[in-house]
């Protein structure tokens, strides 16, 4: 019997290990896609300041069109896509952490509440508003 539980807390442990690895890597990639849209927008800006020659409305329009279009695609699509595997990594951390009894004095009750509607994190909401304050300083 204590073989077999010892065996369990071990797959969970594990388990766990694992869905930490996950969460780390897309927050990793969510940071790198903001930073590379960030340099895309320097890049562009640069690019205005170099080229000496004043764009013409039609030109400064469809540059425009064209940054947010890219910001909404990224965010809509791609972002959004994260964020669900993250809350969804969340969840199943939990329920291991759980299972491991980490909530019972270790772990403050409040992070159960990670990966679900009423949790607290706010890092997509704060790489979504540098996103917005990028695009819109330039």
């Amino acid at each position: 019997m204590e073989d077999t539980a010892g065996a369990r807390i071990e797959i969970l442990k594990a388990a766990a290990e694992e869905r930490y690895k996950a969460l780390h890597i897309i927050r990793e990639r969510v940071y790198n896609t903001c930073t590379w849209c960030l340099g895309v927008f320097l890049l562009v800006a640069g690019w205005i300041v170099q080229k000496g020659d004043v764009m013409g409305i039609s030109q400064r329009i469809f540059l425009a069109c064209a940054l947010v279009i890219s910001v909404v695609i990224i965010r809509v699509f791609y972002l959004r896509d994260l964020e669900r595997g993250f809350r969804a990594q969340q969840r199943v951390v939990v329920r291991i952490e759980d299972a491991l009894g980490l909530y019972q004095g270790v772990y403050p009750q409040e992070w159960k509440n990670a990966g679900s509607d009423g949790s607290h994190g706010n890092f997509f909401r704060a790489i979504h508003a540098v996103l917005y304050v990028g695009l819109g300083i330039f």
